[in-house]
């Protein structure tokens, strides 16, 4: 088990920022860490494809999809969950 994970939520960002800020993440010197992406947009497909082709970067990369679009605050906690 990691000793840290990161948090990320994501519903309707634009693509290049989410892909900024996840290879932000895998480029830091610490690599004891899991990266958790919660994605509270589940009715967009597009956003499905892009986060799992974003998976293909890192194993560290976990995505989770809300069954429904809850906000961001229930979000972190289900991704606290994980």
């Amino acid at each position: 088990m990691p000793k840290v994970s990161v948090l990320m939520g994501v519903y309707n960002e634009k693509f290049n920022q989410i892909d900024l800020a996840i290879k932000s993440i895998l480029t830091q010197t610490f690599n004891d860490y899991e990266l958790i992406i919660i994605n509270d947009n589940p009715k967009d497909k597009e956003m499905k494809e892009f986060l799992k082709n974003e998976k293909q970067l890192s194993s560290k990369i976990n995505i989770y999809t809300n069954e429904e679009n809850v906000g961001l605050a229930i979000s972190m906690n289900n991704a606290f969950k994980y």
